[in-house]
């Protein structure tokens, strides 16, 4: 037996010592060969039906094999003073598997598949720990295609939801003595999950979306009103005011967007930045409670904003522009760099998500 997956998987429970006997040896077998078809992975046709009898087992489920990685991963985590957690999600396309059943709509009506919410856990250098937590759900077709409006529904009642249960998954998974940044891109600007309450060695990364509006010195009520100017600006126009506080080099990753590839450079950036404190929004459910109190107490959430910036870019180059919203406190420049640094390290969840299509074909 393969030591490495009898490690990973020490805490493996189905109930029966022979199922997770017999989980260890598909693995291997799987791990082996990850681009094979079953039959090509096992190599026999006895091995073959066993592994098929095990995969539809009642005994046998998904979720008992991520939490026992996820054990592993934890006690590798147990040692790091800080590290970080980059959550992203990716759709699982079957389309051209007409037979399976139980598939609901991807971002195109014509698409069926499930969506897979991953939380990577890495060293702050950037080593990959494992993952964290790992949520996979087919979405609803009444749900998803409803016409009521998004804005009028709680964020409990959407899939924005999945990044507040991420973060309340890592928070009590991870001991006390271990401090994580949970790093999210533009889907997860949600003012929920920046005022989510998290033990103190919880903090967030996330890349801004949405322009919202920052309290400067009044109460939430006035800028929630829009009333007077001193009450209230935008993020982008405040912290684009403040002062430059240095220069540093960005990686730019390889990446396609609308057919088009971007090549991999180094951008040379402008860091600056402010603490903030973020308005509740005015419309809509998607606040909830958070933003009832947050207008009762009349303050809003303490935030740093640092906005990182590109002004020669290379002919033909989009500029790099970043705004990144971060819970921890930040009182130097060396600190913004590490932040920015640290938003950099995000892109490997995706890459976990590309070696599962491209090298292990999940699809």
């Amino acid at each position: 037996m393969n030591h490495w997956i009898d490690n990973e998987l020490e805490t493996l429970d189905f109930g029966d010592p022979r199922r997770k006997g017999r989980t260890l040896r598909i693995l291997e077998d799987l791990i082996a060969h990850p681009t094979a078809s079953i039959p090509q992975a096992c190599g026999d046709w006895a091995s073959t039906k066993a592994t098929y009898r095990w995969a539809s087992s009642e005994h046998i489920d998904a979720q008992g094999i991520r939490s026992a990685l996820t054990d592993a991963t934890v006690k590798r985590c147990a040692g790091q003073a800080r590290m970080l957690v980059a959550q992203d999600t990716t759709s699982l396309d079957f389309t051209t598997r007409p037979n399976t059943r139980g598939l609901g709509p991807l971002e195109h009506p014509a698409r069926r598949g499930m969506l897979s919410h991953t939380a990577l856990a890495l060293t702050t250098q950037g080593v990959p720990l494992g993952i964290l937590h790992q949520h996979v759900w087919t979405r609803d077709e009444k749900t998803y295609g409803a016409l009521e409006p998004r804005s009028a529904r709680a964020t409990s009642e959407k899939e924005s939801q999945r990044w507040l249960d991420t973060v309340q998954a890592c928070s009590a998974a991870l001991p006390e003595t271990t401090q994580a940044i949970v790093i999210g891109d533009r889907e997860a600007d949600i003012y929920d999950l920046m005022a989510l309450k998290r033990p103190s060695n919880i903090e967030l990364l996330v890349r801004a979306r949405h322009n919202r509006r920052v309290l400067v010195g009044s109460k939430v009520q006035d800028a929630q009103k829009g009333g007077a100017e001193e009450s209230a600006r935008y993020v982008w126009e405040s912290v684009r005011t403040s002062p430059l506080r240095g220069n540093m080099i960005v990686d730019v990753q390889r990446a396609t967007q609308n057919g088009t590839v971007r090549l991999p450079r180094q951008a040379q950036v402008e860091v600056r930045y402010q603490e903030l404190q973020l308005v509740p929004p005015a419309n809509g459910k998607s606040s909830g409670a958070t933003r009832q109190q947050a207008l009762k107490d009349g303050v809003g959430v303490p935030v740093t904003a640092i906005l990182v910036e590109e002004h020669n870019a290379p002919r033909g180059a989009t500029p790099l522009c970043w705004l990144l919203l971060s819970t921890l406190p930040i009182t130097s420049d060396a600190q913004a760099q590490e932040c920015v640094g640290w938003y950099q390290q995000r892109w490997k969840v995706e890459r976990y998500h590309y070696t599962l299509k491209s090298g292990c074909h999940v699809e």
